[in-house]
């Protein structure tokens, strides 16, 4: 394959300056202008048998005028793939190494073709975006669009796949009437398409569909071969976008996706605000808890502290009570002994001092024996006191012990009851997640 500029323009043949500056004449091609810079092949090169004519040597001249002042005027884009665009007529998107629209050729021009030379330094994005929403708004009925691609340069890095031309064309949600397909070719399908004044895209599709390039069927468009395709079973080419009326069936899927995701995210976000709520309803609840048990805890103290001072003033008013009752007996006692000893004594002078002494001693021996049996019946009192305190304390103390475990308990069951509800609703927003979903 080889490029050049295009010098000059006849009604049968163009005239073209190589890269390696040979003048050729070639094949009259559509859609090319004076200025244009196209690709052709071998088989496009017309030899003029009047190659030393004057007219051809001063075209020859005029020629490389023309081409010094377009290299200072217009510095040479170099051809790195064509894209065609076919369905009823045909385009030819040249793009340079960026992917920019550096030439522009109609084939099989219709009525409904648009002019397309605007689409000249746009990129291969914009270009096939403003081609395709052209033909959508003037299809009145379903429509197939091919478009194919030929690279013509190892070094080119944009080349187009399917999931690249399906991202390009749903962002146009207008588009409609329309099943769009896709195809590679090679320089050597571009080669015979150049040959027969076809895109490479409907030559592969006359190929694919074992058609002689000669036959009437072959001249129909794009468009009509497409759906003649569509009805072999399992065709080798199938549509990337799929006409679904006012819009396209992944452009809806896309909408739907989105409105999942959107769906999906705000019951995300009540379920966090739910979640939120009921762990701060949990925290007032734990606080409540905690306080009720504190304040529980501090009255029961209280309690067992007033019972314990209420206990220890009663044990110290009965000792003080019996103390005195002690005291009060010894010492009427005493009275008695010593009012009966001075009656004795005033009553009989006959006694004598060991008469008296001796009842002095056995009232000592008495009273010394009363006072062991006081102190042993104090000791003994005493010691049941004690005891009584002691199991007094173990009581309180067991009752104490009883009532913060009773407590413990109903903590506990209020935990599991709070972590039980809080389970419930978790399960219930789930099964919600899961039928919305």
């Amino acid at each position: 394959m080889h490029e050049g500029l295009v010098v000059k323009k006849c009604k049968n043949y163009i005239v073209v300056s190589t890269d390696l500056g040979e003048i050729l004449k070639l094949k009259m091609k559509n859609g090319v202008e004076i200025g244009s810079h196209i690709a052709f092949f071998d088989d496009d090169i017309i030899y003029s048998k009047k190659k030393n004519s004057i007219f051809i040597r001063s075209i020859a001249a005029c020629l490389l005028l023309l081409i010094a002042i377009s290299i200072i005027l217009f510095p040479k884009n170099k051809i790195y793939a064509i894209i065609s665009i076919d369905s009823n007529d045909s385009i030819e998107l040249s793009v340079d190494k960026n992917s920019i629209v550096i030439e522009v050729g109609i084939l099989d021009k219709t009525s409904d073709s648009a002019d397309n030379s605007e689409l000249v330094g746009l990129t291969l994005k914009e270009a096939l975006l403003k081609t395709i929403e052209h033909k959508s708004n003037k299809s009145k009925t379903v429509t197939n669009l091919l478009i194919s691609q030929t690279i013509t340069n190892k070094e080119y890095n944009h080349t187009l796949n399917k999931d690249a031309l399906i991202n390009i064309i749903e962002k146009k949600s207008n588009i409609k009437n329309m099943n769009v397909y896709f195809l590679n070719t090679d320089p050597s399908d571009l080669k015979y398409a150049r040959k027969n004044n076809i895109s490479a895209g409907k030559y592969k599709v006359i190929k694919i569909m074992q058609i002689d390039i000669n036959n009437h069927e072959a001249k129909q468009s794009t468009s009509n071969l497409l759906n003649k395709l569509k009805n072999i079973k399992k065709p080798p080419v199938q549509p990337v976008i799929k006409n679904s009326y006012s819009k396209s069936i992944n452009h809806n899927r896309n909408v739907i996706r989105e409105l999942i995701e959107k769906k999906k995210y705000d019951m995300n976000k009540r379920i966090q605000q739910q979640m939120d709520k009921i762990n701060k309803n949990i925290e007032i609840q734990k606080q409540k808890l905690k306080e009720l048990i504190d304040k529980t805890i501090e009255n029961n103290n209280k309690i067992i502290q007033d019972s314990i001072k209420k206990t220890n003033e009663q044990i110290k008013n009965n000792i003080e009570n019996y103390t005195k009752n002690i005291d009060k007996d010894i010492n009427k006692e005493i009275e008695n002994n010593v009012n009966t000893m001075n009656k004795n004594i005033s009553t009989t002078n006959s006694d004598t001092n060991k008469k008296i002494q001796d009842n002095i001693n056995t009232m000592n021996k008495d009273i010394s024996a009363m006072n062991k049996d006081i102190n042993k019946k104090v000791q003994d009192n005493i010691s049941t006191i004690n005891k009584d305190i002691s199991t007094m304390n173990e009581n309180i103390n067991k009752k104490a012990q009883d009532n913060i475990n009773t407590m413990n308990k109903d903590i506990s069951t209020m935990n599991e009851n709070i972590n039980k509800k809080i389970q419930d609703n978790i399960n219930t927003m789930n099964k919600n997640i899961n039928a919305n979903n």
